[in-house]
């Protein structure tokens, strides 16, 4: 599954997410674990690593990359925390991690380079 497939939802259960397009804001499940653990840490370094490269920073450095800040949070129990690219709401209990874009450019590019990729597709 791709870093767009987590993003989107094609079930109207999730009011934030849109079908077949990211918004403003996403949730992600099962992002933490319950041992105060990340389930879905390659899922994480993939998103920031798109937005990077996005924006022409390259890949993210330590200690600003989204899964040392998501580590962080986790340790310091603290359950909002950012980065250049996102605005960060984690809710331990249910495992479930929102995420508010900052930056509504790179999110447009984000949605164009997938629309295209569908229709290349047949989607």
């Amino acid at each position: 599954m791709d870093c767009r497939s987590f993003l989107t939802s094609r079930s109207a259960e999730y009011k934030t997410n849109i079908p077949w397009k990211v918004g403003p804001k996403v949730i992600i499940e099962r992002v933490f674990g319950v041992y105060g653990w990340i389930d879905r840490e390659d899922l994480l370094s993939d998103l920031d690593k798109v937005f990077h490269m996005l924006d022409g920073k390259g890949f993210p450095e330590y200690p600003n990359d989204l899964v040392t800040k998501a580590k962080e949070a986790v340790r310091a129990k603290n359950s909002e925390f950012e980065t250049d690219y996102f605005d960060c709401r984690a809710y331990f209990k249910t495992g479930t991690l929102h995420i508010k874009f900052k930056r509504s450019d790179l999110v447009a590019r984000f949605n164009m380079i997938g629309a295209a990729g569908a229709n290349s597709l047949g989607g």
